[in-house]
């Protein structure tokens, strides 16, 4: 793996992470306008795998929650988790506040 060599200073090794990120994030756009609600959360995981704090992966993981059947738990409690999971990074995002409340206004 490329984090396992050592010809790469940590600006490359950075610059890597950010553009898999970005194109993780970008695959799941892509998959939920296609309906491809797996590969949507896929994509999604892959993300958060590389920035656990993604706000961007978190609201489209709870955007395809709504359509991938999970067992035993209920999918309103599932997309707020997802929704609400960036507020604990950074709980003055404007945008994480606006993706939550929308959220719940959407299934009221």
């Amino acid at each position: 793996m490329l984090d396992d060599d050592p010809g790469y200073t940590d600006s490359e090794l950075k610059q890597r992470r950010d553009l898999l990120l970005a194109l993780n994030l970008n695959c799941s756009l892509c998959y939920v306008k296609a309906g491809a609600w797996n590969e949507a959360k896929d994509c999604c995981e892959e993300a958060l795998k590389l920035d656990g704090a993604s706000e961007k992966a978190y609201f489209r993981r709870g955007q395809v929650s709504r359509y991938i059947p999970h067992y035993g738990v209920g999918l309103f409690r599932l997309s707020n988790y997802h929704f609400d999971r960036p507020l604990r990074h950074n709980p003055d995002s404007t945008t994480g506040k606006e993706q939550s409340n929308h959220f719940r206004k959407f299934w009221n």
